[in-house]
C-alpha cells in the first residue's frame, strides 16, 4: 500500500470510529440496578438509525457508496453498513484462497433452498418418523444460531457495544421491558439483524419481533421452509423454528425453545413462533 493510500486509509478509519461512536456509548445506570444505559449520543444514533430504517431506499441512495467504498466499508462494524444502506452480499467477506465465506467473522456456506426439502424428506427417511426428524432439524438449527450469535459477539465486527453488553449481562428481558429508550434501540438493531440473516438469507421475511409480550413472538412470512413443504397438516418449519431459538436463547442469557404456532404450509396467512423456556414445551 502506497503512502498516500496509508494516509487515506488512516482518515476514513478515524471517520468511521467517529460515525459509530455514538453507537458505542454506553454505561452503567447504578440507578435502576446496574444495567447497561444508553448515552445521549447513543439516542441520537437510535433516532438516526429509525429514519434510515422508514427510508432504505434513500439510504442506499445516500450512503451506500460509503458503506462499500475502498478502506472504509470494510473498517465499519456490519451493522452500521447494513444502515448505510449495504446489502448482505455486499457486506460477505470472500477469501478465495481458502474457500471461505463469512460476514463479520462468522463462517458461512451457501446452498440452494432445495436443500431444505431434500434434508426433511432424507432425515424423515433415516429416522423412521416424521417426530424424529423434526426433533433432529431443531437440534441442528438450534445449535447453529446458538453458533452464530457466539461468533458474532466473539469477533466483535458487528456491534454496536450496547447491545454486545447488554447480550453478555444476561438481563437483555427485563431491562427491554423496563427501558423505553434501550427497548427502541433493541428494536431496530435486530429488525436489522434479522434483515441481514433471514430476509437476505432468503429464509422469508420476519414482520415482526415482539419481546415486550409473554410469551416472545416472532412472525415470518413467505418462509422458504413451509414453501418447500406445502400443504400440510401442521407446522413445518423445524430447522428455522432452531434457529429462532438458538439465536433468542444466546441474545437473551437463558435457554428458550421456539414452537410454531401457526404456519404458512398449514394455511396461514405467516408462520409464527413463540417462545418458552427451555423443556417447559
Amino acid at each position: 500500500m502506497s503512502d498516500a493510500q496509508n494516509r487515506r486509509a488512516t482518515r476514513t478509519d478515524r471517520a468511521g470510529r467517529a460515525f459509530t461512536a455514538g453507537f458505542a456509548r454506553s454505561g452503567r445506570d447504578d440507578a435502576n440496578g446496574g444495567g447497561i444505559r444508553l448515552g445521549p449520543s447513543a439516542r441520537i444514533v437510535t433516532r438516526v438509525a429509525e429514519a434510515l430504517d422508514r427510508h432504505p431506499a434513500l439510504a442506499r441512495w445516500l450512503f451506500a457508496g460509503l458503506a462499500n467504498a475502498p478502506f472504509v466499508g470494510r473498517r465499519l462494524p456490519v451493522l452500521v453498513r447494513a444502515f448505510l444502506g449495504a446489502t448482505a452480499f455486499e457486506i460477505h467477506d470472500v477469501d478465495l484462497a481458502h474457500g471461505r465465506i463469512g460476514i463479520g467473522g462468522v463462517d458461512e456456506v451457501i446452498f440452494s433452498s432445495k436443500f431444505l426439502e431434500a434434508f426433511h424428506r432424507i432425515i424423515a427417511e433415516e429416522a423412521g418418523s416424521e417426530a424424529r426428524k423434526t426433533a433432529a432439524l431443531y437440534r441442528v438449527g438450534k445449535e447453529g444460531g446458538y453458533w452464530e450469535v457466539s461468533e458474532a459477539l466473539a469477533h466483535g465486527k458487528w456491534g454496536p457495544r450496547p447491545l454486545v453488553e447488554l447480550i453478555e449481562a444476561g438481563s437483555a428481558t427485563e431491562q427491554l421491558r423496563n427501558d423505553p429508550w434501550m427497548a427502541r434501540f433493541f428494536a431496530i438493531v435486530m429488525k436489522m439483524v434479522c434483515r441481514l440473516i433471514i430476509n437476505e438469507g432468503g429464509w422469508g421475511v420476519v414482520e415482526s419481533l415482539e419481546v415486550d409480550v409473554e410469551p416472545m413472538r416472532v412472525t415470518l412470512s413467505h418462509s422458504n421452509e413451509a414453501r418447500w413443504l406445502a400443504p400440510s397438516k401442521e407446522p413445518v418449519c423445524a430447522l428455522c423454528a432452531g434457529v429462532i431459538a438458538g439465536y433468542a436463547s444466546r441474545i437473551f442469557g437463558r435457554d428458550l425453545d421456539a414452537v410454531e404456532v401457526a404456519c404458512l404450509a398449514a394455511g396461514a396467512p405467516s408462520c409464527v413462533f413463540e417462545l418458552h423456556p427451555g423443556g417447559s414445551t
